[in-house]
């Protein structure tokens, strides 16, 4: 870690998503307070940043107050990635400064901490037990004195100092003499409990302000950013390209005009059945053909029955899978947050130089929401995030059985979504008929007719015309 007495050197946390949040990282030397209510996370992460920095060759201290003993620190840290027994105690250093505390006051406690630092010359001290000083201390003023005193030894140490706290609705005068203020939250929603982070001060950086969520694995903690608040697109205007992606359908592509455009984003909605998955197979499929990267992102097909379902219908989507230019991330909708979904997502997308990309069940988005109203603006983030990386982009949406919407889906936004396929079925006599629609699409005219589809041995077949659909419909 470069020491220097420049107030504006940065230190990298290494905690997945935590840097960005923070505008880059942590400033060097700086104190930061850490909140959070028990359980909320706040030692794993003091912790993953201490082991980090004593793995790269630093030392770190983690002095407790009133708080659990070094023995089941431990035992509880040694379930994670980021622990190494080999560290402690010649770089992971654990120390106690209740007894001085105690006997001496928060003066001695200093002069313990100052002898510390001294002797250790670490890279970083996390002090455990915040809330014991304010037990402790003979008077309301005194914490904020020492902590003023302690920001003191930290400057003169060149290191980064931790304050772990509970978490106070009141008002601590020391919070605004320390450099960041971090909250942890976590809390119900419904049957789950949900942990999220909020940055509501950090000096010399422009942290992403909200709260974001984060979770807690046998890595350690990992953060992801408020996807609307933290994507690049929103500094990059779309690049407009002419040349078109097709589905490899006669009658679909001859509907489109050929394709839809390169770099847009296209609904496919329909009700159960209808068709969705295997027009947005073809799509894959296509891309396939001509070498172009793909990804099929679902919450319903899992892998291994997406591939036999391709297989069955003649795609070659198979042999792209095992070639690698095809890959299938199956994310079932069950307690995985928005963000969390957008990271893996993109993540693939940016790694894997997709081209071609296929959101299987935008309704999954809608389950995994912890807060329904940031759907629309979370999605408008997604897609435009997509077109960054100059991915093609078809979703999917459910729509009641004899539903024909309108428009563009309710979900997003027009600027963004630019094509809408509408598949869907019509009664006719004792038999169902299937349709499919080019709704719109934007920057390229395309067939306004309503034509018959059918699901075939090799998927699925248009209509060369609307010509069968304006009989059966003439009785329908």
């Amino acid at each position: 870690m470069k020491r220097s007495s420049d107030p504006s050197s940065r230190v990298p946390t290494g905690i997945p998503g935590l840097d960005p949040v923070l505008g880059g990282g942590l400033v060097l030397p700086g104190m930061y307070m850490l909140e959070g209510p028990p359980g909320a996370g706040k030692t794993i992460l003091s912790a993953q940043l201490g082991f980090r920095l004593a793995r790269a060759g630093h030392k770190a201290i983690y002095l407790s107050l009133i708080a659990e003993s070094h023995g089941k620190l431990l035992q509880n840290l040694r379930g994670f990635e980021f622990f190494d027994d080999k560290l402690v105690p010649e770089r992971f250093v654990l120390m106690s400064g209740y007894q001085e505390l105690k006997s001496a006051g928060l003066a001695g406690l200093l002069q313990f901490i100052a002898q510390a630092l001294a002797e250790h010359r670490p890279a970083l001290l996390v002090i455990d037990g915040y809330s014991s000083l304010h037990m402790l201390a003979p008077r309301p003023s005194a914490t904020a004195e020492f902590v003023y005193e302690l920001n003191t030894l930290i400057t003169t140490a060149k290191c980064l100092c931790v304050l772990i706290a509970p978490q106070e609705n009141g008002h601590w005068a020391e919070k605004n003499l320390v450099d960041g203020l971090i909250e942890l939250y976590r809390q119900p929603s419904g049957m789950r409990s949900v942990r999220e982070l909020e940055v509501h001060k950090m000096r010399a950086a422009a942290q992403i302000e909200g709260r974001h969520a984060f979770l807690i694995d046998s890595s350690g903690i990992r953060v992801f950013p408020r996807l609307e608040a933290s994507v690049p697109f929103r500094h990059t205007p779309p690049v407009y390209e002419d040349e078109r992606a097709a589905f490899g359908v006669p009658g679909l592509d001859g509907m489109l005009y050929g394709g839809v455009l390169r770099g847009s984003v296209t609904c496919v909605s329909g009700p159960p059945g209808a068709g969705k998955t295997i027009a947005c197979l073809h799509f894959l499929d296509e891309g396939a053909r001509h070498g172009e990267p793909g990804l099929y992102f679902g919450f319903y097909e899992a892998p291994t029955h997406l591939l036999a379902k391709a297989r069955n219908l003649g795609m070659k989507l198979e042999e792209a899978y095992q070639a690698g230019t095809f890959a299938v991330v199956w994310q079932p909708a069950l307690e995985c947050g928005l963000d969390q979904l957008a990271a893996q997502l993109l993540e693939d997308v940016q790694r894997r130089q997709v081209r071609r990309v296929v959101i299987d069940g935008l309704e999954g988005f809608v389950q995994s929401a912890i807060r329904p109203e940031r759907i629309s603006t979370f999605f408008n983030a997604l897609v435009g995030e997509l077109r960054r990386l100059h991915a093609t982009t078809l979703y999917t949406e459910e729509s009641t059985l004899f539903a024909l919407p309108a428009g563009a889906s309710t979900l997003s936004s027009p600027a963004i979504v630019g094509n809408h396929i509408v598949l869907g079925y019509v009664q006719h006599e004792a038999h169902m008929r299937r349709t499919i629609a080019v709704l719109k699409q934007r920057q390229s005219a395309h067939d306004q007719d309503l034509r018959e589809c059918w699901i075939e041995d090799k998927g699925l077949r248009v209509a060369p015309d609307s010509g069968s659909a304006q009989a059966f419909l003439a009785g329908s």
